[in-house]
């Protein structure tokens, strides 16, 4: 039997009395006490279990809070799906559009590649940011005069104990070997020069697995003669502002060369040791002849597609954007003080001249490097901040879909 008390009504609310006092309207209109515990119950409209006339008011009592429990559960359990849904489906719509919102360089529609520049280099941005898994690819480091080459090839080599093959060593053999040179790892093989780097090919370097990184001075032939189509070049570069790095090497050619080292700043910068365009011509081919927009457009293209750049005047900027494209990391204590090292020691080689921007010398310098300038100040405020936003969202979407297992 269940007994409903639902059709009551207190007439008198005395909480010191054990009972209340009720009136029922059944069939006839009655009154009389019962206890406050079953008016409560009736009140908030919790029935009482009885059987066979007996009312058990601790099992209702028991069953009431399990119920309540399970429906707090319940709510609990809906909640937190409800969160975990939202942010999958947050996280997959920011994984499918977190690029969305950057603006990307413009093309440079009059610029078109062919030949080794298209084919043998790999277009830098890869839509699924697993840039470390190109295993084909290898990177190649343009060793640019005074813009912290040194920094970077101890960094890697002695730092991180990656195999670098380089023009460190002059040695010609007719076989692959490699050999330890101030606690840096090298391959004996010499890509400083075209002869070099043919010597290089035909030992197979590239498609033989052995060099972690190619560095060398020579951008294209480089390109052309160790690089093909199916053992691409990730190419990589650091750029510096053309005027301070114009100061830097008057200032080491001082050091090393007598004829240099009797001249004013205002004399280098219209000696024949004064540098034009250096990387214009470098990334164009063009060591000689005149230089116009398209050569500066052809380059802007290049950077823009093809090149990871990091810049000078950030050097540990650049080195931690290079090591989060290639997947590359510092895992030990000694590589991380190895690493603070090489970059205190390069933000401590500071040019000792400062020139006015008002200077004859400065005049002369910024003219030798007109191209650079532009080109240099379209990759600072253009290309290096995009691409670092864009691999570094990339790396973080790939370490939340891999449980965090990507190091940042």
């Amino acid at each position: 039997t269940i007994e409903d008390l639902s059709y009551t009504m207190p007439l008198i609310d005395d909480s010191k009395s054990d009972n209340a006092t009720v009136m029922t309207f059944d069939d006839e209109r009655s009154s009389g006490e019962i206890p406050w515990f079953d008016y409560y119950l009736s009140r908030y409209n919790i029935i009482r279990i009885c059987y066979a006339k007996q009312c058990y008011r601790t099992m209702a009592v028991i069953l009431m809070i399990f119920a309540i429990a399970f429906g707090v559960l319940i709510s609990l359990i809906t909640h937190v799906s409800g969160i975990n849904g939202n942010t999958n489906s947050s996280s997959h719509s920011k994984l499918g559009s977190s690029l969305d919102d950057l603006r990307k360089p413009e093309e440079f529609n009059t610029v078109h590649f062919s030949g080794p520049v298209n084919k043998h280099l790999a277009n830098w941005y890869r839509k699924e940011g697993d840039y470390w898994a190109q295993d084909k690819d290898v990177p190649f480091f343009v060793d640019i005069p005074m813009v912290g080459s040194y920094t970077f090839l101890k960094s890697w080599g002695e730092c991180l104990g990656l195999t670098i093959a380089s023009n460190q060593v002059r040695e010609v053999e007719n076989t692959l070997r490699e050999e330890s040179i101030l606690g840096v790892n090298y391959v004996v093989v010499d890509l400083g020069t075209r002869h070099g780097i043919k010597h290089a090919a035909r030992l197979d370097l590239v498609p033989s697995g052995v060099p972690d990184i190619v560095i060398s001075p020579r951008f294209l032939d480089t390109v052309e003669i160790l690089f093909s189509n199916q053992h691409k070049s990730k190419f990589i570069l650091t750029l510096r502002d053309p005027i301070q790095r114009s100061i830097a090497t008057f200032e080491y050619l001082k050091n090393e060369n007598p004829e240099v080292a009797t001249l004013a700043i205002e004399q280098f910068a219209q000696s024949r040791y004064i540098e034009n365009n250096y990387v214009t011509r470098l990334l164009t081919g063009k060591s000689t002849g005149v230089l116009s927009r398209k050569d500066v457009d052809f380059c802007k293209e290049l950077l823009r597609r093809k090149a990871i750049i990091g810049l000078y005047e950030k050097i540990e900027e650049a080195l931690k954007h290079f090591e989060l494209y290639l997947g590359w990391s510092p895992s030990t204590s000694h590589a991380l003080n190895c690493q603070a090292r090489a970059i205190a020691d390069a933000l401590n080689d500071k040019p000792s001249i400062q020139i006015d921007e008002a200077s004859a010398a400065y005049t002369l310098i910024r003219q030798q490097n007109i191209h650079d300038i532009s080109l240099y100040n379209y990759a600072k405020n253009v290309l290096v901040p995009y691409q670092q936003e864009v691999i570094r969202r990339q790396t973080r979407s790939r370490s939340a879909e891999n449980g965090g297992s990507i190091s940042l």
